[in-house]
C-alpha cells in the first residue's frame, strides 16, 4: 500500500493551482465557494420545510379531535395531554423534527385539551390527587 506522501498529488477542478483536500476533487476555498452555502441552504429549508409540515400535522390532529372538555377546536388553544406519562418519548414542541410515524404514534398516546382545562386537571392532580378519566366525567356533568 502506497504511503500517503508518495500519492500522486492532483490539482483542484476549479482552480487548477492548489492541491486538492483530501478525498475530494476541489481544494478546500473552491469546495466551499462552490458547495458550501448553497448546500446548506438548500438542506436548512429542507428541514424547515419537513418541521413544517409536521406542525401542519398536530394542528390538524389538534382541530379535528378538539378539546374533550368544552370542544374547543382551535389549535393555537389546544394541547396535547399525555394519558401515560411513563410513556412519554417527547414533547411536541421539540418533537417535530421526528419522522411521522413517530410522531403519530406519539399523539395516539394523548388526549386534546385547551389549556384552561389542561392547566386546570395539572392543578387538581397536583392538590387533589384526581386521574384525568374522572376529571373529564367531571367536568362534562
Amino acid at each position: 500500500m502506497p504511503k500517503p506522501t508518495d500519492m500522486k498529488k492532483t490539482k483542484c477542478k476549479d482552480c487548477k493551482t492548489q492541491d486538492r483536500a483530501h478525498g475530494r476533487s476541489y481544494c478546500q476555498q473552491c469546495f466551499w465557494k462552490r458547495f458550501g452555502k448553497k448546500s446548506g441552504e438548500k438542506y436548512n429549508h429542507y428541514r424547515r420545510n419537513y418541521k413544517d409540515e409536521n406542525r401542519k400535522l398536530v394542528h390538524r390532529y389538534k382541530e379535528y379531535c378538539g378539546c374533550k372538555v368544552c370542544g374547543e377546536n382551535r389549535y393555537w388553544v389546544l394541547d396535547l395531554h399525555h394519558l401515560d406519562p411513563s410513556q412519554k418519548e417527547f414533547d411536541f414542541f421539540n418533537g417535530v423534527s421526528r419522522k411521522r410515524q413517530v410522531l403519530k404514534d406519539e399523539m395516539r398516546k394523548c388526549i386534546v385539551l385547551c389549556k384552561t382545562h389542561h392547566y386546570d386537571f395539572h392543578h387538581q392532580e397536583k392538590h387533589m390527587n384526581i386521574n384525568i378519566k374522572d376529571y373529564i366525567k367531571k367536568e362534562q356533568l
